[in-house]
This record gives structure tokens, sequence and C-alpha cells, in this order.
């Protein structure tokens, strides 16, 4: 007995299962002065510095609408060169802000809805 091939087209499969948790990966350059992150729907960021000359500050939430001189420094989570950390709860990767201490950073950024690891 010969069983049917299915069809997974959209023409006929009107309601086709859509993977969510696309990634996008993108890296950018810091300056001293506070930079949103590029605009990617995600569950969760992972961020980690390249060569820098100092540490890089990352700020929940979008602090461009703040005054950039009265930004704390004790509620921001400092990377060194080589470190990485991934913050969970985001709907978008512009939530988060960033910026050098001194000089320029590199940042590399993967953005996902989800983890496929336990967290703890």
């Amino acid at each position: 007995m010969a069983y049917p091939i299915p069809k997974l087209s959209d023409a006929d499969v009107p309601n086709t299962v859509v993977n969510r948790n696309k990634n996008f990966q993108f890296n950018t350059i810091v300056t001293t002065s506070l930079k949103e992150l590029s605009a990617n729907p995600c569950g969760q960021a992972t961020i980690k510095v390249g060569h820098g000359e100092g540490v890089v500050e990352i700020y929940d939430g979008s602090q461009l609408g703040q005054n950039h001189l009265a930004l704390d420094s004790s509620r921001a989570f400092s990377l060194s060169s080589g470190e990485s950390f991934t913050f969970h709860g985001l709907t978008n990767s512009n939530q988060l802000t960033a910026k050098a201490t001194i000089g320029t950073g590199d940042l590399f950024v993967r953005t996902e809805f989800y983890s496929g690891t336990v967290q703890f």
C-alpha cells in the first residue's frame, strides 16, 4: 500500500506552522554616547563585547529620551572585552541601550524568542 505524499505549500495548507524562534545577529560599534540597539522582535538578546578600550555599559529600557548626563553607572550592566551576557524578558532588542566608558567598543548581538537551554 502506498501512502500519499503530503503537500506542504502555503496553497495546500492554509494554516502552516510558523517557527517564531527566528534569530538575528548583528554587530555594532558603540562610543561614549548612548546608542539604542537595532530593533528586532525577540524574547532575549545575547551580547558579547569584542575588542574595545574600556568597559561597555548596557542599560535596560530605552534611555535615549533621558538626560544622558544623569545616567547612573550603578544601573548599568558592565561588560569588558570578551565577556558576554544574555538578557531575558525582552519584547524587542531596542529595549537595551549601550555606551562605552572610554573610546569605542564592538558589540555582537544575537536575538531570539526563546532559548533551548535550561536557565537557572
